[in-house]
């Protein structure tokens, strides 16, 4: 991934590039796809509270 120019290693630690960050959108929709195709796996609630966390990260990486 780094290679491609997604991610960059300052020391010790990872970060998203912008390229990386755009990707956001693309993992969000497939997260989103996964809770709602698997609702015997999930109820409602833990559906409604995932996606909300996962919006809150994706916001936060998007700055």
């Amino acid at each position: 991934m780094e290679e491609q120019g997604l991610i960059k290693k300052d020391a010790d630690e990872y970060f998203l590039t912008d390229k990386g960050k755009s990707l956001n959108k693309v993992i969000y929709d497939l997260v989103e796809f996964t809770l709602d195709n698997n609702k015997e796996l999930y109820d409602e609630k833990t559906i409604i509270k995932a996606k909300e966390g996962f919006k809150k990260q994706l916001l936060n990486q998007s700055c």
